[in-house]
């Protein structure tokens, strides 16, 4: 009987420590220096196959990162962003997807200087133009890059939406709508002569190879993309059509040329090749002006080449506006 009432007893002691420590960790928990956190993403009519979300505490402490497999920001029941719970304090915050090519990430570490780079292109094609210097830096085409570096910002609202103040055990609702930050960039080209040339390929110039994720600017640092031209598939009112993207390019800032240059190589009929430089800093310029100081998303340009009694190639180069040969270019703008 001793013995029962003696277990008893030390029972009775073992709940109660543990139905103490219970109400200990409860209270802790309670006292915990986090809330909770929600950022709704708007991506448009994007579909991207992955995300990355980075909080920087404005203090200056280590970056939070949240891949696309963290819990955090897990898809499930529709909702398409970060749901979870982060120390209390301001941070800052970069969003962006994870499924773009021919990029990479550097100096992620603080807010301030994390960017997006271009790769360099591995093997630049020989013989392409004599003009090395300006050549030299060759990229390869940027695709997919949609990134956010703060908040919606409702009218009328005075919160710095760029910031993120997380309170003591309560919940803040953002939303943050990714943009597109590529552009595309097309050439159409007009020959007075289309039975001359058989090929087309080229150079652009005045391209961006990096961009700063916290303010959207891009470098200053000019680099260069290959492009090669096709002929269209039915009648057009061009011979030869060049597509590419790029993560931004140069601008002009009163530059009257040198900037953005086309260095052409045509090859004709009987196999020999025809080499020109076409620089179209002006009609970039133009088409900026038009955008309201802001390089568009989509950039078509009209290059009209015509053949000389000498054979040489004399060019003229213009907005595309569907073949009218004037007007102004109508595009989406990059809001960033």
């Amino acid at each position: 009987m001793k013995g029962i009432k003696k277990g008893l007893v030390c029972g009775s002691m073992v709940m109660g420590l543990m139905l103490a420590g219970a109400c200990t960790e409860k209270d802790l928990d309670k006292r915990a220096e986090i809330g909770y956190v929600e950022v709704a993403l708007n991506w448009g009519n994007a579909q991207p196959t992955g995300k990355q979300f980075f909080f920087y505490p404005v203090d200056g402490g280590e970056a939070l990162v949240y891949g696309n497999d963290a819990p955090e920001c897990s898809s499930e029941g529709g909702f398409n962003g970060f749901r979870g719970w982060l120390p209390t304090g301001n941070y800052r915050m970069l969003v962006m997807n994870t499924d773009g090519a021919n990029l990479e990430f550097r100096n992620m570490g603080k807010y301030e200087t994390a960017e997006v780079g271009v790769t360099k292109k591995s093997k630049a094609k020989a013989g392409r133009s004599t003009q090395q210097e300006a050549l030299a830096n060759r990229i390869e085409q940027a695709s997919n890059l949609m990134f956010a570096n703060g908040f919606d910002h409702p009218e009328g609202s005075e919160d710095d939406p760029t910031m993120l103040t997380v309170p003591y055990q309560e919940t803040v609702k953002k939303t943050a709508a990714p943009h597109l930050s590529v552009k595309q960039v097309r050439l159409y080209f007009k020959i007075d002569r289309p039975e001359v040339i058989t090929a087309c390929s080229g150079v652009f110039t005045g391209v961006s190879e990096s961009l700063n994720l916290s303010t959207g600017r891009c470098s200053t640092t000019s680099a260069s993309v290959d492009f090669e031209a096709l002929q269209p598939q039915r009648d057009q009112s061009y011979n030869f059509i060049a597509g590419f993207s790029v993560l931004d390019l140069l601008m002009p800032q009163g530059a009257a040329e040198g900037v953005h240059v086309v260095y052409l190589k045509l090859t004709k009929s009987d196999g020999t090749t025809l080499e020109l430089s076409i620089d179209v800093t002006g009609t970039m310029e133009k088409i900026i002006e038009a955008g309201g100081g802001i390089v568009p998303i989509d950039i078509p340009l009209e290059v009209e080449l015509k053949m000389l009694e000498d054979g040489t190639l004399q060019s003229d180069v213009r907005p595309w506006t569907g073949g009218t040969g004037s007007g102004t270019v109508v595009g989406t703008k990059n809001q960033q």
